[in-house]
């Protein structure tokens, strides 16, 4: 039955048992003692109180029988006086035992016959004190003799009757006291009694519970202490290879922390001339912005010269056609002034006049039409030399169109450029910062190595004093 139950429940069942047999020892002794002291209780602040009061009752009466007698035997007035205020000192004396009874019997439990006697006191008490008053006042009216026949016949029957039924309340309690000294005394022996047995019972259960779950424990502690000494060997050496390649990856993490740190100066280097490039890109790209722009003015200034080309030709086209009317008009006048100098030579001396004007007509009109010739042949020339100029300005026009396009072409390639660089510099920052990460992570995988290799030492001392107080259990369980 113990084998189904843990150790931990042995253990405690073992060492339970004792404090359980010594609970009950102690509640059955507080009982008993209780009871005991119960009964000494009844016996000295109850019974003994009432059985004081009735043995002060016996004595005030008593007494006030002895001062009553002094009374009626007194010789002279003063001596009797001395014995009425005896008798009412007596009086009140019994008084003082009389109220704390009552008050006893009030709140106390009684028994009907301990009633009864205090009732029976009680009468006579009430009978008797009227004989006393009596006694006294035949006496100090002069009557002896009546107070000695009172006395004698009526006061001292009553006084022997109110001793005796004193005397019967206090022979009660004294029984009451004795059969509750003997429940007592009872109690006390039946507890020592069992004291003995429950002590005996609980020395003989403990012995057995404590040999039965030592029996059921050895075993287990033994092959526990087996077990854990054969884990700790595996311990050992289990954390003597993880310290081993702690150490390994200690000195790895610390190499490859050397390795980053080149890495990351040179691609810091990297990052430094990137930043370089698109510095230089940046200022590729204004002179590249500068250079299309002064190209596109002069494409525009190119299609300005081209327009003022065109309207030269156009103007000179008209001009042309006014030279040739002009011509026109010069061969026509000549062919007049001719005529007028045919008609003038038919007409004899009255056309010599007009024959003259005509001449001078006709070489005005021959000089109109050389100048005419002469200006057309120029105008030919500047008309040819402005188409000339016109077919220059439209190659140069095309050449700054092209100009124009490489230098878009190329301003966008290097703007392209500038991009690139910019975005390979922030690459190589993101590498950088990348790289800097995996030095932290590296140097921590180093320091944790580290750690690891000291904790994993301080394991394997621990594993030995394993082993060492595994064998200490081994030894002790036998």
């Amino acid at each position: 039955m113990l084998k189904k139950i843990g150790i931990k429940a042995r253990l405690i069942l073992g060492f339970a048992v004792t404090p359980v047999i010594l609970l009950v020892l102690i509640t059955l002794g507080i009982y008993r003692v209780n009871s005991i002291n119960q009964s000494l209780t009844t016996i000295n602040d109850i019974n003994a109180v009432k059985q004081r009061y009735a043995i002060n009752f016996r004595g005030s009466v008593h007494d006030r029988a002895i001062s009553l007698r002094d009374v009626v035997l007194s010789a002279s007035a003063e001596e009797s006086q001395k014995s009425v205020e005896e008798i009412n000192k007596l009086a009140s004396f019994y008084a003082d035992s009389s109220g704390p009874l009552e008050k006893i019997f009030a709140e106390q439990a009684v028994s009907a016959e301990e009633v009864k006697l205090l009732k029976d006191i009680k009468e006579i008490e009430k009978e008797t004190l009227p004989l006393i008053n009596q006694v006294v006042d035949l006496q100090k009216s002069g009557d002896s003799s009546q107070a000695k026949d009172v006395l004698m016949n009526s006061a001292k029957p009553a006084f022997i009757t109110w001793l005796a039924r004193i005397n019967k309340f206090i022979d009660y309690q004294e029984a009451a006291n004795s059969v509750e000294s003997k429940v007592a005394r009872g109690l006390a022996k039946g507890f020592q009694d069992l004291m003995l047995i429950l002590t005996a019972f609980g020395i003989l259960a403990s012995v057995i519970i404590t040999y039965l779950v030592m029996k059921s424990i050895v075993p287990a502690l033994s092959a526990a202490a087996t077990g854990l000494d054969k884990s700790s060997e595996s311990i050992s050496s289990i954390s003597q290879s993880i310290y081993n390649s702690s150490q390994l990856l200690s000195e790895g993490a610390t190499k490859q922390a050397s390795s980053i740190e080149e890495i990351s100066a040179s691609i810091e280097e990297l990052t430094s001339m990137t930043k370089m490039n698109a510095s230089s890109a940046d200022s590729g790209k204004a002179a590249a912005n500068q250079a299309r722009a002064l190209a596109e003015a002069g494409a525009e200034e190119m299609i300005q010269m081209q327009k003022a080309m065109d309207a030269i030709q156009q103007s000179s086209n008209e001009i042309s056609a006014i030279i040739n009317t002009i011509d026109n008009i010069a061969f026509q006048t000549n062919l007049l002034a001719l005529n007028a100098s045919v008609e003038a030579a038919r007409a004899g001396d009255q056309g010599k006049g007009f024959a003259v004007v005509a001449n001078e007509v006709r070489g005005l009109a021959q000089r109109s039409a050389d100048a005419a010739k002469e200006t057309s042949q120029k105008i030919e020339n500047a008309l040819e030399r402005s188409a000339q100029g016109v077919e220059l300005s439209k190659k140069v026009m095309e050449g700054f169109k092209q100009i124009l396009e490489k230098s878009r072409n190329v301003d966008t390639i290097v703007g392209e450029v500038a991009q690139a660089s910019k975005e390979q510099s922030t690459g190589f920052i993101q590498i950088t910062s990348a790289i800097s990460e995996m030095d932290r992570i590296t140097q921590n995988n180093a320091k944790l190595a580290a750690e690891t290799a000291q904790t994993l030492e301080v394991l394997n001392e621990q594993s030995t004093e394993v082993r060492a107080a595994s064998s200490n259990l081994l030894k002790i369980v036998g």
